[in-house]
């Protein structure tokens, strides 16, 4: 069981991702993006192809589903003050404002180096595409201090790795917080506004 102590080891080093920053205030321009998320795959192989949500600072959402999904077009919504507060406060107890690329993909490949050390493999036949923007006037830390959320990474097959490797968390949250914008490309408030019917 080396291999589990060695993973064990590795994943103290996130123990840190476990104090939530508490949203302040979300923006001082009602026309600031806050939440943009973008999301296609390469098994996709036309112009049209990347579902993109976003969330503006007073609750405008925005919504391009590609012509080939169920519904495909231009959207546009409206969330409550409440559910605004509460998407970008559930956005931070996902860690999505602390969440760094690298080290999780150093997560990642160690697990996966101890997991073929032991004879489990696996391999991707897909690539899913992430890209996501995090942005917050203010947020208190942890440890009291104010800060400022101004995030922005890209990521492939996250859903997937999350499942995959749970036991690493910010993948895991990460993952939770792509689906509660996902969310937002179903949400009732939707109106068509252009494209596909």
């Amino acid at each position: 069981m080396v291999w589990m102590q060695r993973l064990i080891v590795l994943l103290a080093g996130w123990s840190g991702m476990c104090g939530a920053s508490v949203l302040v205030e979300i923006a001082p321009d009602n026309d600031a993006i806050v939440v943009d998320l973008r999301i296609w795959s390469d098994e996709v192989a036309v112009a049209d192809r990347v579902l993109h949500v976003r969330m503006l600072a007073d609750g405008r959402v925005e919504v391009h589903r590609p012509f080939w999904m169920r519904d495909g077009g231009d959207f546009t919504g409206r969330l409550s003050a409440a559910e605004r507060d509460g998407l970008v406060q559930s956005l931070l107890d996902d860690g999505l404002d602390t969440f760094e690329r690298e080290k999780a993909i150093v997560a990642v490949e160690s697990t996966s180096q101890l997991r073929r050390e032991a004879g489990q493999l696996s391999y991707d036949s897909e690539r899913t595409h992430t890209v996501f923007t995090f942005n917050v006037a203010a947020v208190r830390r942890a440890d009291g201090r104010l800060g400022i959320v101004a995030q922005r990474f890209g990521y492939v097959n996250l859903q997937l790795e999350a499942e995959r490797y749970a036991a690493i968390p910010a993948l895991a949250g990460a993952a939770r917080a792509q689906q509660r914008v996902l969310a937002l490309a179903r949400h009732p408030s939707l109106v068509h506004t252009g494209g596909q019917p």
